[in-house]
Formats: structure tokens, sequence, C-alpha cells
């Protein structure tokens, strides 16, 4: 008999546990899918919306299948999640009265999948529709912030900045007030803010938005949730427009580690395509093209995989890719590139006009590199009046827009409205990262060598000493001579004034000592400029100064009565450059044989602790040594040899 009993309250505390489960399916997928766990999440939702019809509890059937439309937007394709929630909103409509909550949240709901279709306009309707249906009576401040802040997204999508800025302040300081500074519920408003600051060119006022979405993110879920990983990417892009490669370079690991972990979870790549993309940008704008392309190209298998041939997502990696190979002249690839991104954007988002100036910008690059310098300027033109038009006047794209204005106008001789953009282009820069930053150097490159162009040596001469004097005096926290972008700025500066010394001296040989100046600073540049070397290509592109740095100066030297003296300072050019490149030469071979089993996450962290203990010991040899040069011949063939087998 007690046994019986015994086994009764068992039985009856399962099927008391079991009718709780039942009740509770839409609370559990719910923490499911925050939790990231969306596969359960999708079992346990179908298995409520089974049990909700069968008891017929509309209002939890409706809810559960509101969830699951949530959910069909993270793992099937936008258009499925439509389908779904279409459905549901109809539901909704028929069940819950005009001016409820749960039916404005379903609005709300819709428009953010609308969103994700790419549906932009429709999304902007739902969402309004949604603010309309509140009841001000009722407390409602934090959805009406939320729902504020989906709008203001949308309008920043738009680039309708003038319109989502004020709905974005709005959204903030209703959802401020409204809860602590470090809710969950927060994190949107924190992201769409900074992003509106970066977009418009105003890079440092996004930061500590960005931050605070960081933490957020960081206090509030699991330490691989794929959220995380995208606040790391949205900090990195910041400190990547700003030229502080270090933190963005931390930000964007940090970003495909944890979206890395995702993907072997979930098997979704969706998150990591992007985070591999932008990490070969940003390799890009360090000035390493070939591991650029090595990012760019898997990130475009893996958004194939998830988004299909073709897709909307391979726009910005197929661009990217065109810059690359532009820069490095292979400019069939490039236009290649740029073409296949040019018919993405007219097939599927032919009404984005943002995604079509950028894109005017890099078949402006490629039409410079062809010689064709009328349609150069004019595609950059139009790529500079829409960011002027559209509020993105301080943004780096208008700034690269200006810079090949410049550029073009200089070859057709149009020279006041060449400066014009150049000393623009300079000031803009100046504003957002100051005198002392490699991109402002790179606008002032761009001014000096039209000067050269206009045999303006003094012109052009002062504009790169006044800038080199600002970089080497001022302070700022910002600015590293171990910053690869800095120092390669700083060489080309060095090689530029050489030229300028080779042209004054054919008028006047008092330069002897100028030239000696000049070679110390670049020799210091350049040794740092060694050990930041990640590449193969990098070093056969930037080789490139090194030669014409010594070539020039051994002919402007040559030019004087030749002396014991000079012919030692000759001699001393001579043999220095052979060191350095024998340094240069000796960095690729190391390079090269680590990279071919290099695996994704560890290639940057494998340099940063390798590469400097390997340049210590090189850079301590001297150059004053017979050996040296039997290495030279011998590394040079072995690394032909190596070169050969690894990429033929």
């Amino acid at each position: 008999m007690k046994h019986a009993i015994l086994l009764f309250l068992n039985l009856f505390c399962i099927l008391c546990l079991n009718a709780q489960l039942k009740s509770d399916f839409l609370n559990i997928a719910v923490d499911l899918y925050n939790n990231n766990q969306r596969d359960s999440a999708l079992l346990i939702a179908n298995q409520g919306i089974e049990y909700y019809k069968v008891q017929k509890f509309q209002d939890s059937l409706i809810q559960i299948r509101r969830t699951r439309a949530t959910i069909y937007s993270s793992i099937k394709t936008p258009q499925e999640a439509l389908e779904e929630m279409k459905e549901v909103l109809e539901m909704g409509v028929a069940y819950y009265e005009d001016g409820s909550l749960p039916l404005a949240k379903l609005y709300r709901d819709i428009g953010r999948i609308y969103n994700q279709a790419n549906q932009l306009d429709k999304a902007i309707e739902m969402y309004n529709v949604a603010i309309k249906l509140i009841d001000p009576k009722n407390d409602t401040v934090a959805f009406k912030g939320s729902v504020l802040t989906n709008l203001a997204w949308i309008y920043l999508i738009k680039r309708e900045y003038k319109i989502g800025f004020p709905i974005a302040e709005e959204a903030y300081d209703l959802l401020t007030a409204f809860y602590d500074s470090t809710s969950v519920k927060l994190t949107n408003i924190y992201q769409t803010m900074g992003s509106y600051y970066q977009y418009t060119g105003q890079y440092k006022a996004s930061i500590p938005y960005f931050e605070k979405f960081l933490l957020v993110q960081q206090l509030n879920n699991p330490p691989n949730h794929p959220n995380i990983g995208i606040a790391h990417n949205d900090i990195a892009t910041p400190y990547q427009n700003l030229g502080n490669y270090k933190k963005a370079m931390h930000h964007r690991r940090q970003c495909e580690k944890v979206l890395y972990e995702d993907y072997l979870k979930t098997g979704q790549g969706r998150y990591l395509s992007i985070a591999i993309s932008n990490l070969g940008y940003l390799y890009l704008v360090m000035g390493e093209r070939a591991m650029s392309l090595e990012y760019l190209e898997k990130s475009l298998k893996l958004s194939e995989l998830d988004y299909g041939k073709d897709n909307i997502r391979m726009i910005l990696t197929l661009s990217q890719m065109g810059t690359a190979y532009n820069i490095m002249g292979q400019t069939e690839k490039a236009k290649y590139c740029v073409e296949k991104a040019i018919k993405i954007q007219n097939d599927k988002a032919p009404e984005d006009q943002g995604g079509i100036a950028f894109l005017n910008v890099q078949v402006s690059s490629i039409l410079f590199a062809e010689g064709d310098y009328a349609n150069a300027y004019q595609k950059a033109l139009e790529a500079h009046k829409y960011y002027k038009k559209v509020g993105e006047y301080y943004s780096k794209m208008n700034v690269a827009s200006m810079e090949h204005i410049a550029n073009a106008c200089r070859e057709l001789k149009k020279w006041d409205y060449a400066i014009a953009m150049a000393k623009e282009a300079v000031n803009i820069n100046d504003s957002i990262v100051g005198p002392i930053h490699g991109n402002t150097l790179s606008s002032n490159l761009v001014l000096s060598d039209i000067f050269l162009s206009k045999n303006d040596y003094q012109s052009a001469e002062k504009t790169i000493m006044y800038q080199l004097g600002e970089m080497s005096s001022g302070d700022n926290s910002d600015f590293n001579f171990e910053n690869l972008i800095v120092t390669k700025e700083c060489i080309d500066a060095i090689t530029r004034l050489l030229k300028i010394l080779d042209l004054k001296s054919d008028d006047n040989l008092n330069v002897k000592d100028e030239l000696i100046s000049l070679m110390s600073d670049f020799e210091k540049y350049y040794a740092k400029f060694i050990t930041q070397y990640r590449s193969q290509t990098s070093i056969q592109e930037n080789g490139q100064s090194l030669k014409v740095a010594y070539s020039t100066a051994i002919k402007i030297l040559k030019k004087y009565p030749r002396t014991e003296v000079l012919d030692q300072t000759i001699l001393k050019y001579t043999e220095r450059y052979k060191s350095i490149l024998l340094k240069v030469m000796t960095n690729s071979t190391l390079i090269t044989n680590n990279e071919k089993d290099d695996p994704i996450c560890l290639r940057y962290n494998y340099f940063v602790d390798s590469l400097d203990f390997i340049n210590a010991q090189i850079l301590e040899s001297k150059s004053e040594n017979t050996q040296l040069f039997i290495d030279l011949t011998n590394l040079q063939e072995s690394y032909n040899s190596f070169k050969d087998s690894v990429y033929n």
C-alpha cells in the first residue's frame, strides 16, 4: 500500500511538471532563443504551436508563432520569416482590439522582418502603424522608445540622417530615462546612436555609444553569443577610420573569434562572413593587399553558402576586392569584381543611392588607372555630390571621392579645382583625426603631387615638410610610428622630397646636407616598417620605395665633383640598400614559410609574437660584412625557389 501511494505521488508530480511545461512553451522557446540555442527554440516553438492549437489558447498561439517568426529571421531566409509573420499579423488583427499593445508589437515585429528583407519603405509603414496604435493612457514609454529606435535605424540605412537622427535622439531620451544604463533593453539604441555618428564621419563621438553597446552585450549574454561579436565589429569601425589600427584589429579579431564559435555551433555563417570581410578590409587599408584578398574570398564563399549566388551582401566584399586588385595593378581583375558588384547592386537594390555612390568611387579609381581621367573625374564627382547632399560630407568615403577628383583634375590640368579639392580633403581629415595622422598626410601627398605636376616644387616641398613637422613634433596618443600606414605615408613623403631635391639639384648643388638629413629620416622609418610586414605582396610592393630612395640619393650625390668623402657616402648608401634589402627578403622567406599552414584565427597573433623577435636579431646585422652579400645571393635563390613552389 505504501509503495502504491509513493508511485501515485511520483506520477502526479510528473503530470504536474508536464502540464507546467506545456503551458510554458512560449517562455521556454523565448529563453532558448535569447541564449542562442536557435534550433532548440524552434523545436519547442513547434511543439507549443500544436499544443496551443489543441487547447485553443489563441493569445498564446499568436505569441508563440510570433516567436517562431523571429527564430526564422535568424536561421531562414527573410522571405520565409516574412511569410510566417504575415500570417501571425492576420491572426492578431482578428483577435486583438485596436490600440492594444500586443497588436502594436506585431506591427513592430513585421517591420523588423521587412527591414531584413530590404523592403525599407514597408518597414517604415509598419513602424508608424505600431506607434499610432499605442494608447498614450497606457504605460508604453519603453515600447514607443523601441519602435522609434527601429524607425531611426531604417532612416540610417536610407541615409536620411536629417529625418532619422531626431527620432534616434527621442528614443534615446525615452529609453535611458526608463532603464538602468546597463539594461539589455538599451542595446539597440546605443548601437543606433553610435551608428549615426559613425555614418556622418563623427568617429570619435560614436565610440562611447559603441562602448556601452559592447558592455551591455557582455553583461547580458554568454561569452560566445553572436551579439558580442557584432558589438566588437561595430566599435572596430570608428577606430579603423581614425587610423587606430591596433584597437581596430583587436576588436575585429574578437568579433571573428566569437562568430567563428557561433558558426561551429550553429552552422550559420552569415555573421562570420561579415566579420571576415571586415577583417579583410582592415588588412586592405593597412596595405596588406594579398592577405586582404584571402579573407575577402573566404567571406564571399561563406556568404554564397548562406544567401545564395550573387546576393546583396556580396557587394561590399566584391568592391573591396576590386580596390585591392586595382592597387596591385591588376586592373582586369579589379574591373571584374567591381562590375559584378554593380550588377548585383542594380539587380537587388537599384534604389540604394548610397551603395551606388560607394561603387562610383571604386569605378573612378579603376578608370584613373586606365588613363580615362575625364570619366574618372565624373564618377568621383557624382559620389561627392551624393555624400554632400545626404550629410556624409565628413565621412571617409567623401574624402576618398574628393581625392579622386583632385587626382583626375591634376591629369586634366584643371589646377585650381584640383588644389581646392585636395585642400578640402586635408581640412576634413584635419578636423576628424587631426594633423598628426596618416590620413591627413595622405591627403597632403595628393596636394603635393598636384604642385609637382605644375612644376611648383616650392609649394610641393612646403606642403610635405609642414605635415612631417606636425607629425614628428605633435602630441597625439593615437599616433604611433609602429602604425604601418602612418610609417608608410612618411616613407612616401620622404621619397617625394628626394625627387624634389633631385629636381632642385639641377640648378643648385647646395643640397647635400638636406639629402643626408632626409636619408637619415628615411632609414629610421624604414627600420620600423620592416617589422610590420605581414605578406610577400606587401614586401614586393613597398620594396620599390626602398629602391627609389637610395637610387635617387646616389643619383644626386653623383652630380657633385667626385671626392674620397663623397665616394664613401655613395658606397655607404649602396651598402645600406643591400643590407636592408637582405632583411626585407629574410622577412619575406620567414613569412612565406609560416603562411602556408597558418589557420585563420592565428596568423596575426603569430606575427605579433614572432616577427618582432626575429627582426630584433636581423636588424642587428652589420652591413660592412662580405658574408652579407653571399647570404644575399643564396637567400635570393632560395626565396625564388620557395615562391615558385608555393604559388605555381
